[in-house]
């Protein structure tokens, strides 16, 4: 019975006593993180005392480690960090080489207890997935990672072997970023870790000019990329993970830069734009705190850009379930926001702080009141294109807004007068045709669209919607051929790929 539930894991023999160590190594760390065992667990658990903790014929305990032997080496080495974030000490010596640096000479029990006693402090949380690269050669590789953890309460960072030194701390969460390289042997038939490299203490011993050497060589190697990329190359998914690579690469060598020149504004800007870039929006913010603590210029706008970016970190967490997080982080987004009106009293501060309150449920008098600030303090028409801010994302983050209160033909307007400013911007479109299609007006939402491919011929995004509109109006024909058109400009970006499931799944009908 247990083999058909679990016919896609393979099984390995072991005895009793295995079992017993394998469990007691799993509950250690349950206890040294201060974490309950699974309810499932806990459930069954007299029935495994019964027949495991009790057992009086445990068989031989031969040591084995039931590691996949197959793992790839950035397997192997995800799979250390891993252990090791999460306090599985046992797992993490299993996977160095016989003669690794990092055992320290220890047996597997001493290894664990020196581990242990030295980290009672620190309780590490959200790791966060790495980014491989690897050099091969026939019996050594090697694997370098960027990653993150979570330390609380610790001052272990660069005083343990196998602790690097952290590159960027974000002291909210106490997030830690880190950059190791590892060197991997093959011990009969199976990839361990002999050696690990700090490669981001070693960044910060380079020179300024090395580094911005080698940041410049990265930054013109990721352009010549994206301007020769063809999302119908066979080798396009090599080259989008080779553009990762250099960009968190370069974001360590930033980081380096900055212990260097901690006061140029220009390098904490470039790190901010990288991080953002990639998605990682917690170091993104840590970043941008620092601007806003060190540089006195703009302080208002970069406040307001904080408080957005720590509004959509918020919805990274609320995604995720992560409610405490989330609301802790869109309270967070909100005080920069109303801290940049303190500095700066401008129309996108109101505008952007009315859609905070209005997305965690405020007091929507009090949104509409900085919507009427907004609109007050907004320019002439013509005297818009000649001020340096972005009023076309403005407008828009104005008639979302109006939308949400039911304001119809204000929020209609808010995004025509964004398109007006910025014609070739694809957000005003899709709002216009999700007020029109709700509306049930999808002659005025085709119009829409048509009018942005006139501006944008080449746009997966609005091909797609147009797509969408069609199949709404029951011509599957023509939803088709636009759908099959946005499919040979890039098949991959989300709302092509949700169309077509849609389309096939009508089509089955």
């Amino acid at each position: 019975h247990l083999r058909t539930q679990l016919s896609g894991v393979t099984l390995v023999d072991s005895t009793l006593a295995e079992a017993r160590r394998l469990l007691e190594e799993a509950l250690s760390v349950n206890k040294w993180r201060g974490i309950a065992p699974h309810k499932e667990f806990r459930h069954h658990l007299p029935t495994v005392n019964q027949l495991v903790f009790d057992a009086r014929d445990a068989g031989e305990d031969r040591g084995l480690t039931f590691i996949n032997p197959n793992l790839e080496p950035d397997e192997v080495v995800a799979t250390f960090v891993t252990a090791w974030s999460l306090g599985d000490y046992g797992l993490t010596y299993d996977l160095l080489s016989s003669n690794s640096s990092l055992r320290d000479g220890l047996e597997r029990d001493e290894f664990e207890f020196g581990f242990v006693r030295e980290r009672e402090a620190s309780q590490p949380a959200l790791w966060v997935p790495p980014t491989f690269s690897g050099r091969s050669l026939s019996s050594r590789k090697e694997v370098e990672i960027g990653w993150s953890l979570e330390l609380t309460d610790t001052q272990l960072s660069g005083t343990l072997k196998e602790m690097p030194m952290g590159t960027l701390v974000y002291k909210e969460t106490g997030r830690h970023w880190f950059w190791t390289s590892y060197t991997l042997v093959q011990e009969q038939g199976a990839w361990r870790i002999q050696h690990m490299t700090d490669e981001g203490a070693h960044a910060q011993s380079l020179s300024i000019a090395e580094l911005q050497k080698r940041i410049k060589e990265h930054d013109e190697r990721v352009t010549q990329i994206l301007q020769q990329q063809d999302p119908q190359r066979p080798d396009v998914q090599q080259y989008a993970e080779e553009v990762i690579w250099r960009m968190v690469q370069t974001l360590y060598y930033d980081d380096a830069l900055i212990v260097h020149l901690p006061l140029d504004r220009n390098v904490n800007g470039d790190a901010y734009n990288r991080a953002i870039g990639l998605g990682a929006l917690e170091r993104a913010i840590a970043y941008l705190e620092r601007v806003a603590r060190n540089f006195a210029e703009q302080r208002g706008e970069v406040l307001r850009q904080l408080g957005i970016t720590q509004e959509s970190l918020s919805e990274y967490y609320s995604e995720r379930d992560m409610n405490e997080r989330a609301q802790h982080f869109a309270a967070l987004a909100e005080a920069s926001v109303r801290e940049s009106l303190a500095v700066e009293n401008n129309i996108a501060g109101h505008a952007v702080l009315a859609e905070l309150i209005f997305r965690r449920g405020g007091d929507l008098d009090e949104a509409e009141a900085h919507l009427k600030q907004a609109r007050e303090m907004a320019p002439e028409k013509h005297e818009e294109a000649t001020i340096e801010s972005d009023f076309g994302n403005i407008w828009i983050k104005i008639g979302v807004v109006q939308r949400q209160l039911n304001q119809i033909e204000d929020a209609e307007a808010s995004f025509e007068r964004a398109l007006e400013i910025q014609p070739k911007e694809l957000s005003p479109y899709a709002e216009l045709t999700v007020l029109y299609t709700e509306q049930g007006q999808l002659p005025k939402a085709r119009e829409t669209l048509e009018r942005g491919l006139r501006s944008n011929p080449k746009s997966p995004h609005l091909l797609a919607l147009l797509s969408s509109v069609y199949l709404q109006s029951g011509d599957l024909r023509r939803a088709t051929a636009l759908l099959e058109e946005a499919e040979q400009i890039n098949p991959r970006i989300d709302i092509v790929q949700a169309m077509r499931d849609e389309l096939n799944r009508r089509k089955k009908k």
